[in-house]
């Protein structure tokens, strides 16, 4: 019995011991799920939803602002020749301001063309024009352009007149025509850089350019005038 006693008394001291020893279980690892809606106060919306207008709005904030600034140049002028815009260049120089002297194609408004439609050939065009000349009308052929075979009674400066001469031409029974044309003339300018005419005050402007010399001052985008392109 003695014996019995101890076998199980050393039965249970192994067993309290790997009990003691042995690491405890991890506890299992809960997964929750993510929630289905944003939390409260705030809402998701997907672009594709939004008002039409409000999309545009996201989109123009969304794009980079173009970079709009272009060099503005200074244009002093007309001169009649040469020789008067070189003395004032050399003027403006001895001030501190750089200036070319260039010739420059300025619009110089409109010139208005009186004329008769073109003839189907050059044949008929030439008949035409003999009888206008037998009535002592002035007249002449035009010989190219988009108005080729037509009769020309005319090139007019201001409108009044082209169409004074126009109402004529039809009273004797022609079926006569206005078009107004952009009339370009060939000009001499200075042409300062961006900055250079801020070196210039007002009262010495007023003494290189009197009253009566007839030139003014004008501002110009600086690439038109590189490109020799038209300016107002």
């Amino acid at each position: 019995m003695r014996l019995v006693f101890f076998g199980l008394l050393a039965l249970n001291l192994l067993v309290l011991g790997w009990t003691l020893l042995s690491p405890a279980d991890e506890p299992a690892a809960v997964v929750r799920a993510a929630p289905d809606v944003a939390p409260a106060g705030q809402s998701l919306t997907l672009i594709a939803e939004m008002d039409s207008d409000v999309q545009a709005a996201l989109q123009k904030t969304q794009k980079p602002a173009p970079d709009s600034s272009e060099a503005v140049c200074t244009l002093v002028g007309p001169f009649v020749d040469s020789d008067r815009g070189a003395i004032v260049r050399e003027r403006l120089r001895a001030l501190g301001a750089e200036s070319n002297l260039q010739s420059l194609e300025i619009h110089a408004g409109e010139s208005y063309w009186v004329y008769n439609p073109p003839e189907p050939s050059q044949q008929e065009a030439l008949r035409r024009l003999h009888e206008l000349q037998a009535k002592q009308i002035d007249s002449y052929l035009i010989p190219g352009g988009e108005l080729a075979n037509g009769i020309s009674f005319g090139v007019f400066t201001q409108k009044p007149l082209a169409e004074q001469r126009m109402a004529e031409m039809r009273r004797l029974g022609y079926d006569a025509k206005m078009l107004a044309k952009p009339r370009i003339q060939k000009e001499l300018w200075l042409v300062l850089g961006p900055g250079q005419a801020a070196r210039i005050g007002d009262e010495v402007w007023s003494n290189l350019l009197p009253p009566d010399a007839k030139q003014e001052i004008r501002q110009n985008l600086c690439s038109a005038v590189a490109s020799s392109d038209k300016f107002l």
